[in-house]
């Protein structure tokens, strides 16, 4: 067996806690679990990660750099028009959730975390989340004719944006239940449902528009 303080064992620690987290939760989740796994011992956990919590999160960090959920680009390099620009990142999302190489292991653990939060949230909400966040905030802003990014408006449209981009993944199981024509998410089915959840998402961030634009006059 590898000693404890190689890079070997360090990783074969993160790989067995990743899918076991993963598939279980953070509170689900032993050493013993981890180590039999991994093939290795409590001492070895302790000493390269201390205790439990750190181990998480050096799972939550190790993921994340396998993630490609972490949007780039978030400037807007093509310097697309609002509406292009909103388009563009339903579609990019659809695929970085659904498509083939989605990160599945952080998927689930962000599912696991939203429904037993622990410290590390943080973490993936001000490295995962927050960065698209703050970019649909101000694609729907500049759309609405919105000043303010995180107006009440902006944000309550943000949410139901985003939520029929989740439920497609968080649902998945019941969707294809309910929905006979979607078996799987292949290219073309993606291609398809960002295309509608755009034109529903626009129709939708038009009507605000204008209403606040009757408002004013």
């Amino acid at each position: 067996m590898a000693s404890h303080n190689s890079a070997e064992t360090r990783e074969r620690l993160l790989e067995a806690a990743t899918e076991i987290f993963a598939e279980n939760g953070y509170r689900h989740t032993t050493f013993r679990d981890i180590c039999q796994q991994a093939g290795t011992n409590n001492a070895a956990i302790n000493y390269h990660f201390r205790d439990k919590e750190q181990l998480y999160i050096a799972v939550i960090q190790y993921t994340l750099k396998e993630s490609t959920l972490i949007l780039p680009n978030a400037e807007n390099p093509l310097h697309l028009p609002p509406r292009e620009h909103l388009r563009e990142f339903l579609r990019v999302t659809l695929f970085r959730m659904l498509g083939v190489g989605s990160p599945t292991r952080l998927l689930k653990l962000m599912a696991k975390e939203m429904a037993e939060p622990t410290p590390a949230l943080d973490v993936m909400v001000e490295t995962v989340v927050r960065p698209i966040h703050d970019l649909l905030h101000r694609i729907v802003a500049e759309i609405l004719g919105e000043e303010d990014v995180n107006s009440e408006l902006v944000a309550s449209c943000c949410c139901c944006i985003m939520g029929q981009c989740h439920i497609l993944h968080t649902s998945r199981a019941v969707v294809f239940r309910l929905s006979p024509h979607l078996k799987t998410y292949d290219d073309e089915t993606i291609e398809k449902l960002a295309a509608q959840i755009y034109e529903f998402s626009i129709a939708a961030l038009d009507h605000f528009a204008a209403k606040k634009k009757l408002a004013v006059d």
